[in-house]
């Protein structure tokens, strides 16, 4: 009975238009090949995700204009995507702008945990008159992150300021 039911099924090969197939695949080849000539220019050695794909530090809770003006403004190519470690997920009806990243990267060795590195962007702050807020994008782009003080000893000598919180009384 398996033999009849595998007789009665039409060849793979009429169930494809293998013109029609071809036809929309050279024209979807070429449609990409403009738009990318267009978002990219004539080179195609200078096309790269990371150029497609930019990476826009708007600042949280902030207004929009609140870090400046076009010279002070925070644009970089992204090489990640959803799935990627790198992680850049987008929404391709917003042409590849990154929405969501994974900002802070923290390795920890726990046999030692001391040795911590960690690495934050776009920096410690986001306050526009703070000297430090892009501090950490330059080693966060790079994959390199820096020696994340948890030693008691290094906090202290690392520290530029300190914070006293008291209640009051």
């Amino acid at each position: 009975m398996l033999d009849i039911a595998l007789a009665s099924q039409p060849e793979p090969e009429a169930l494809v238009d293998r013109d029609a197939l071809a036809n929309a695949a050279r024209d979807a080849l070429r449609q990409t090949g403009l738009s990318l000539r267009v978002r990219l220019g004539p080179n195609p050695e200078k096309w790269w995700w990371g150029r497609l794909h930019p990476l826009h530090f708007r600042p949280f809770g902030w207004p929009e204009d609140a870090w400046g003006g076009a010279d002070d403004e925070i644009e970089r190519p992204f090489g990640g995507d959803g799935v990627t470690i790198a992680v850049g997920e987008y929404d391709s009806a917003d042409p590849y702008d990154v929405r969501v990243i994974s900002a802070y990267r923290l390795v920890v060795d726990l046999a030692s945990p001391v040795l911590a590195l960690s690495a934050l962007a776009p920096g410690e702050s986001e306050h526009s008159e703070d000297p430090r807020r892009t501090a950490g994008l330059a080693r966060w782009l790079a994959g390199k992150p820096a020696l994340l003080a948890t030693h008691p000893f290094l906090v202290e000598e690392g520290a530029q300021a300190r914070l006293v919180l008291a209640p009051r009384r």
